[in-house]
């Protein structure tokens, strides 16, 4: 007697189907490719994160370097600062001592961290308050301090300081450019540097009037 006549099977299919060995591989193959896509999503916000970070840091050195001027004002306000506009401080990649680290133009030269710092008790400061007295030394040790604490934070930086006198009040217009690198999605894409329409690095101005 088949199974089909037999009260046993009363209430049970006719036949047990399973998956077959095709559907759990193409199963398979549909969850690798979402998963490939969830990674290299994962990878490009990653590179979004350290681009973002690169960015706020930015802002920040240049708000620090704001600070610095503003405490030295009979120099950055000066004519002494317009003549040697545009003061520039480039850091190349890698770089991880001052001696990679080039100022310019000649005439603001860079000092010692400590040109200006001293242990004796004095009535009068190392760097004076006017520019015979030292404040463009001043002003040079400040930028090369603050360009020792930029060595290895942002790849190829280049600083720019400009300060313009023909306007009044006096003020000085920083600028920092650096490479940025993107991360690729899909093959129709490379990773590269991120350039504006005029073809230069990605940059951060910041206007200060000392």
């Amino acid at each position: 007697m088949s199974c089909l006549k037999s009260p046993l099977c009363a209430g049970r299919p006719a036949s047990a189907r399973g998956f077959s060995l095709v559907e759990i591989m193409v199963a398979v193959v549909v969850i690798c490719v979402g998963l490939l896509g969830i990674a290299k999503m994962q990878a490009l916000a990653v590179s979004n994160t350290s681009t973002a970070r690169m960015r706020a840091l930015a802002a920040f050195e240049a708000a620090s370097l704001a600070s610095i001027m503003h405490s030295n004002r009979n120099y950055w306000a000066s004519a002494q600062a317009v003549a040697n506009s545009p003061t520039t401080v480039t850091i190349p990649a890698g770089t991880t001592a001052l001696a990679g680290v080039t100022f310019a133009p000649s005439g603001f030269a860079p000092q010692s961290l400590t040109a200006c710092m001293t242990g004796a008790v004095s009535a009068s400061p190392v760097c004076g308050l006017n520019l015979a007295d030292g404040a463009q030394v001043l002003a040079g040790m400040d930028v090369t301090r603050w360009a020792n604490t930029m060595l290895g934070m942002l790849p190829n930086l280049t600083t720019t300081i400009t300060c313009q006198g023909a306007v009044q009040p006096p003020s000085c217009i920083i600028q920092m450019q650096w490479t940025e690198t993107t991360g690729a999605i899909s093959t129709s894409e490379t990773s590269g540097p991120i350039t504006t329409e005029g073809g230069v690095f990605d940059y951060y101005t910041l206007y200060v009037a000392p």
